[in-house]
């Protein structure tokens, strides 16, 4: 497959009380219906890691049509980190964009990453804001702007604020640092070390 310039990495564990098979779904269909991804979409990529679920029907109902989706199996259970890994290590895109498999963007997050791209391009990390409701939190794409190459020290303290998840940052391919594996908030690890 060829380079691309961004690639959209979701790991997923569905259990039988998890309900994660509807928030994917709505994931999924957030980056679908994105405005102006029919014009985008030959740019980016989607994979979809199952972290060994229960149940995997739910990934053959994705949106193939719209979006590039790339589904992998795991044979065991990584956790987030470990199958964020396997993600990375399947994509091409020049970007990574990580999303959780009950996280949904804004309709204009797409178009904002791709508009923002030419004024960005040197930049190793782009920031977003976040929204937060009782389930998840929503990356805007508003935060574009707030690409940085090297924080200085107002940079850090926006950094700071912006959530911990790896989620509301899109990382530049080189510099996206490898998660912890097996273990829970494998995100504040991953953040810190991005300030190296």
């Amino acid at each position: 497959m060829s380079e691309k310039l961004l690639s959209i990495i979701i790991p997923v564990l569905i259990t039988k009380t998890n309900k994660m098979d509807i928030f994917l779904k709505r994931c999924i269909n957030s980056i679908a219906t994105n405005i102006d991804v029919e014009k985008y979409k030959d740019q980016f990529e989607v994979i979809v890691v199952d972290d060994k679920s229960e149940d995997a029907t739910a990934f053959d109902e994705l949106d193939f049509k719209t979006l590039n989706i790339k589904v992998i199996h795991n044979e065991e259970n990584l956790n987030i980190g470990g199958a964020r890994n396997v993600g990375l290590d399947n994509s091409v895109g020049k970007y990574i964009w990580y999303l959780d498999g009950d996280d949904f963007i804004e309709n204009t997050a797409i178009l904002r990453f791709f508009s923002n791209y030419e004024k960005t391009k040197d930049k190793d990390i782009q920031l977003f804001f976040t929204q937060f409701n009782s389930l998840n939190y929503q990356p805007d794409g508003s935060g574009a702007i707030n690409t940085v190459s090297r924080l200085n020290n107002m940079q850090l303290i926006n950094y700071a604020f912006c959530p911990v998840s790896s989620c509301c940052k899109i990382v530049r391919r080189d510099k996206a640092i490898r998660h912890p594996e097996k273990v829970y908030m494998e995100d504040v690890v991953f953040n810190f070390q991005q300030l190296d």
